[in-house]
């Protein structure tokens, strides 16, 4: 039996599908900061809270 949990975070591509923009985009506003809930993992590597990109969507980005 498989326990389903709850996504907590996207990987970079996934935002970017989530906000129908491109993947280079995506990375960009990651580096830049301008989207908010980025995790960064190492040099390279960046997810981002499912929390904050549906804040996002939703208008209500304060708490960040």
């Amino acid at each position: 039996m498989t326990i389903k949990t709850k996504k907590e975070v996207y990987t970079v591509s996934e935002v970017a599908d989530r906000l129908r923009i491109s993947r280079n985009l995506a990375y960009t506003l990651c580096r830049q900061k301008q989207l908010p809930g980025v995790i960064h993992l190492g040099k390279w590597r960046m997810m981002v809270s499912v929390a904050a990109i549906d804040r996002l969507l939703s208008g209500n980005n304060h708490n960040e």
